[in-house]
C-alpha cells in the first residue's frame, strides 16, 4: 500500500479499439509528456500490439461462444485474452521502468475504447 501512495497519475489515455481507420491512427502517437523519454516508434508499435491483443479478445471463436453458452467454461481462465493483456503490460512495464513510467491498468469501455492509466513515482 505504501508504494501505491508514492505513485502519481501522469496521463490517462483513451484509445479507440479500432486503430485501422485513418482518423484513429493518431491515437497510436506518443503523448507529448514522454518526448525524449520514450522512442516514438517503439511507443506506436507497443500501442498497436496492445490494441491487437484487445481486438483478438473480442473476436468470436468457438471457445468464446462456448463460454457464453455454458458458464462452466468461464472457469478456464487460461484461455482468456485478459491474461495476454496483463502479460503484455507486465513486459512493457519492465521496459518503461527505466524512464519512470508505469502502466497500471487497461480498462475496456464497451466495444469501442480502452483506457490506459500511466503512473510515475513521486520524487
Amino acid at each position: 500500500m505504501k508504494k501505491e501512495n508514492n505513485l502519481q497519475i501522469i496521463k490517462i489515455l483513451k484509445i479507440p479499439k479500432d486503430l485501422s481507420t485513418r482518423e484513429n491512427k493518431f491515437y497510436t502517437s506518443m503523448p507529448k509528456l514522454f518526448v525524449g523519454r520514450v522512442d516514438a516508434n517503439v511507443w506506436e508499435k507497443k500501442i498497436t500490439e496492445l490494441n491487437k491483443i484487445m481486438n483478438d479478445g473480442d473476436s468470436w471463436s468457438l471457445m468464446s461462444i462456448i463460454r457464453i453458452l455454458i458458464p462452466f467454461f468461464a472457469l478456464f481462465s487460461g484461455f482468456s485474452y485478459k491474461k495476454k493483456v496483463q502479460k503484455y503490460i507486465n513486459k512493457w512495464n519492465t521496459e518503461l521502468a527505466e524512464v519512470g513510467i508505469k502502466i497500471m491498468d487497461v480498462t475496456e469501455y464497451g466495444y469501442s475504447e480502452m483506457e490506459i492509466i500511466l503512473y510515475r513515482e513521486r520524487n
